[in-house]
């Protein structure tokens, strides 16, 4: 999830990816950007009337100085635990069925990157898109992404704003209120292509540097999946990415100083 706080506070996402090893736990990365934005988030979300200092102390048993301090430095943390097995089968319970129902508009989404000048509503099936981005895209099919499931399932939405959820992101920005800007769902099935480095607040129109992605995978992972790399520091300089080769992006990196993992 995205989130970012303060008279513009913006919750965002639940974004996911796949960023540690064990369900429950949660990756948090903050943007950074200085210049003007264009719009603001739209739904405020707090912690919900019940259980106030319940949530919070829970929360702050997972969540410690040291962390803390991390995130300050670094710009991201793992938060373990902050939902158990049961919750995490929920979870993803309710965003596979999302996912299930939204797959052709996930592929037509990637079109519409990929494939300038193709109407991706014309696409009525997975394989004309997936056809389509081999024959004309300009970079290989990376992931897959379905947006505000939260406006469509109730479940999803009762996810997207969890009181745990909340109360971790608004510690971690400082804020006494954060709002949701946008959820995402990310698939990246065997044979995907590398995902370019990137930062997140570079492709948000929000004119603030308190911005959180939170990122929640489904499943455990090994060494062998599509883990999450974050480029410690980042978030504090404002320039962009502009490298392609994954080697090339992590020596530029490394290059400045910067601690890559």
């Amino acid at each position: 999830m995205e989130f970012a706080h303060a008279a513009h506070q913006s919750m965002s996402p639940v974004s996911l990816h796949k960023p540690t090893r064990i369900p429950g736990n949660v990756s948090c990365s903050l943007g950074r950007r200085d210049g003007v934005g264009v719009m603001q988030p739209k739904r405020q979300v707090g912690l919900r009337d019940g259980g106030k200092k319940e949530v919070k102390r829970e929360v702050q048993e997972r969540l410690g100085s040291e962390q803390l301090l991390k995130f300050e430095r670094e710009g991201h943390v793992c938060v373990r635990g902050l939902f158990d097995e049961e919750e995490m089968g929920a979870l993803a319970a309710a965003v596979s069925g999302e996912a299930k129902r939204e797959i052709l508009n996930a592929y037509r989404h990637r079109v519409a990157v990929l494939c300038p000048g193709v109407d991706p509503f014309s696409l009525h099936s997975v394989a004309e898109a997936e056809a389509v981005i081999r024959q004309q895209g300009t970079d290989e099919l990376g992931f897959l992404q379905s947006f505000n499931l939260h406006q469509k399932s109730e479940d999803v939405r009762r996810w997207a704003s969890h009181p745990r959820l909340v109360a971790m992101v608004a510690d971690l920005l400082g804020a006494k209120k954060v709002r949701l800007y946008q959820d995402c769902l990310f698939q990246k099935m065997p044979g995907f292509g590398v995902t370019n480095w990137h930062s997140d607040l570079n492709m948000v129109p929000l004119d603030t540097n308190s911005f959180l992605t939170v990122w929640i995978p489904l499943r455990s992972l090994d060494k062998t999946d599509s883990s999450l790399h974050f480029a410690s520091g980042l978030f504090r300089i404002c320039w962009a990415l502009v490298f392609r080769a994954a080697d090339c992006h992590v020596r530029c990196l490394a290059s400045t100083g910067m601690r890559v993992g």
